[in-house]
């Protein structure tokens, strides 16, 4: 007997995919250097990173785009990622929020 399976099921059944959730500690929130850490750093990575806050979900890559999620001291933000690199991803960005989005530079080597 052959079974044939629809592609979305064969796509869904391989695809890598992580996510983190984090908050935001920054006193000021997610303002411009913050955000062009993040999408500085989702611009290294081949997968697709989303970030979900405030019921949006954004492109990390797109500094307009998080900015309008408006998130404030305390907000909770999912980090997701999905294609080849995914959970490296998550961790670097993850990193980010943990570390504060330090001044000295460091959030380069993050990757």
């Amino acid at each position: 007997m052959l079974i044939i399976l629809p592609c979305e099921f064969i796509v869904k059944q391989n695809t890598q995919k992580s996510m983190e959730t984090v908050v935001v500690t920054n006193e000021n929130g997610l303002h411009i250097r913050p955000v062009a850490m993040i999408s500085q750093c989702a611009a290294k990575f081949q997968s697709k990173i989303e970030l979900e806050a405030n019921g949006q979900t954004v492109d990390a890559r797109s500094i307009i785009s998080i900015l309008l999620l408006a998130a404030t001291k305390g907000t909770s933000v999912k980090i997701i990622a999905e294609g080849p690199d995914h959970q490296e991803a998550v961790n670097a960005i993850a990193e980010l929020f943990r570390d504060g989005f330090p001044l000295d530079g460091s959030a380069d080597t993050l990757v």
